[in-house]
């Protein structure tokens, strides 16, 4: 059978290259733009048969023998799927506009991520086979793809493969059936037989060196540090120093949307101040429970040095503690002492809350005071207590 496929697959060729050759004498007649008069026909019949000979390669066998390396191609195929991750990332930070926190996407937000790379994947992959007859992932452990008759994938073929390659061997990365597709490519590999996508390739194995195995381990140490930069960046906000108060509500309302806080429609504008979708001031009652703190700010020059605010707590503690932390957030994360790795908005966000508390980090005081009680609407024939709190955020002396 096998030999028998050697021979169709060469006539085949054969054929193709008798196609390619008639194709291209064709459209150099059609450039001329003779008339019938005009042709010169045994000029293009000679030619052809020049040109015949020229690209007639008689078919050999693959040189080496195809090679069965199942563990090597595994990790080619994750270092792969790696870069097409770190690339969706990219475009999830870079050029989306909506905020997406890669922090805490959760197990759906983790299975788009990895549907969306295994599609960059079907598209990218072939231009690879195509260019470099190999992957990054293959390259690095020296695996390289040919065709059976010596040459490299055009993309058709290459993206057929890949498609292939999806459906069957990875199988789109769906929970549990992904692990039956990859379990039944490791049966085809120990019984020695070819997977589904490999009709008409054949894997090409370097001589094994010690450094590949160095390379590959520093290049995915490499990828994974990328995508722990660009998780670490979503935490700081989009304006750094010193903060005007447009500058302030601006980070403020990017943390809030980091987040994930559920403001209602509403956002801090330029001054500070709370509005609705259109722009106009919110005018909040007692009774409100959708209640916003009202910050005031102390500034110097122009520039935000403190934030603060107190009052009553309306509709429970959560939402303040939420408020408290994006106060804390908008003015810190701001500061130059806060980088990509020095953990301060993880450590407000751990340490600020509904509770007293009084602590410095990245240049500034921070104090919570939640001790207070105030009487507020008569209920069921007795004033009702509401807890009150006092939160302040101050630049030190020299900051």
């Amino acid at each position: 059978m096998s030999d028998t496929l050697t021979k169709q697959i060469g006539k085949l060729g054969e054929e193709m290259r008798e196609v390619e050759v008639a194709r291209d004498i064709c459209r150099e007649i059609s450039l001329e733009r003779p008339t019938f008069a005009e042709l010169n026909a045994k000029k293009y019949l000679d030619e052809i048969n020049v040109r015949s000979v020229r690209t007639a390669v008689p078919l050999k066998k693959p040189e080496p023998e195809p090679v069965y390396c199942p563990w090597r191609r595994f990790f080619a195929r994750t270092f792969d799927l790696q870069i097409y991750s770190a690339l969706w990332w990219a475009f999830l930070v870079l050029v989306l506009p909506l905020r997406v926190n890669l922090m805490d996407r959760g197990w759906l937000g983790t299975w788009m991520d990895s549907f969306a790379a295994t599609v960059m994947m079907l598209f990218l992959e072939p231009v690879w086979l195509c260019l470099w007859g190999t992957t990054p992932g293959k390259a690095l452990l020296g695996l390289s793809l040919k065709t059976y008759n010596g040459g490299r994938l055009i993309y058709s073929y290459g993206l057929e493969r890949t498609w292939v390659l999806i459906c069957s061997g990875l199988g789109w990365n769906i929970p549990v059936y992904s692990l039956v597709c990859l379990r039944r490519c490791d049966k085809r590999n120990s019984a020695r037989k070819t997977q589904p996508w490999e009709d008409f390739t054949y894997h090409i194995l370097k001589e094994p060196r010690g450094h590949r195995t160095a390379a590959y381990i520093g290049a995915s140490t490499a990828i994974l540090f990328i995508c722990l930069t660009m998780m670490l960046s979503q935490q700081l906000p989009p304006n750094r120093g010193d903060l005007t108060k447009a500058q302030f509500a601006e980070n403020y309302n990017y943390y809030a949307e980091y987040y994930g806080v559920e403001l209602n429609s509403q956002y801090l504008n330029e001054d500070g101040i709370w509005v609705g979708r259109e722009g106009d001031p919110l005018n909040y009652s007692i009774y409100s429970s959708d209640r916003k703190p009202a910050y005031a700010f102390k500034t110097e020059d122009g520039y935000v040095t403190g934030v603060s605010f107190s009052g009553e707590i309306y509709n429970g503690y959560r939402w303040v503690e939420q408020h408290v932390r994006l106060a804390a957030l908008a003015l810190a994360g701001a500061q130059r002492e806060v980088g990509l790795f020095s953990g301060v908005p993880r450590r407000l966000i751990r340490e600020i809350g509904f509770f007293d508390s009084e602590f410095e980090a990245a240049g500034i005081k921070f104090s919570c005071d939640a001790s207070g009680n105030s009487y507020s609407e008569i209920v069921d024939g007795g004033p009702e207590t509401r807890p009150h709190l006092s939160f302040s955020a101050q630049k030190l002396a020299g900051s």
